[in-house]
């Protein structure tokens, strides 16, 4: 959730009664998303791989459901660039690539990314 001081998450690698426990315990007020995994998932089901995925400012948060097929070469570019990865998803690969991107606005950072 963007709480005016950047993105605030919650996470948890299993059933959604257990993440409904988790936010009974540490509520997020504003707008949340869960994310299911599917059989077709590359990556485990883990609280630390469970969307979404945060830039390295704190600023920008990304729910992916795709595949980026060259997600392993932008990584590595990415992390040549400084980038600090805490996942093994492709779709933090996009976060960060979004970050860096060009543009005023964030619909012109996603285009360029």
């Amino acid at each position: 959730m963007q709480n005016g001081g950047g993105v605030e998450t919650r996470k948890l690698a299993g059933r959604i009664a257990g993440l409904r426990e988790l936010l009974a315990r540490r509520p997020i007020h504003g707008h949340w998303r869960y994310r299911t995994y599917t059989l077709g998932d590359a990556r485990a089901p883990t609280e630390r791989n469970a969307h979404p995925h945060i830039d390295c400012a704190g600023t920008l948060a990304l729910v992916h459901n795709g595949i980026i097929e060259n997600a392993d070469v932008l990584r590595k570019r990415l992390e040549q660039d400084g980038h600090r990865f805490g996942t093994e998803t492709d779709t933090e690969t996009l976060v960060h690539l979004i970050e860096e991107s060009p543009g005023a606005t964030l619909e012109e950072r996603v285009i360029a990314a």
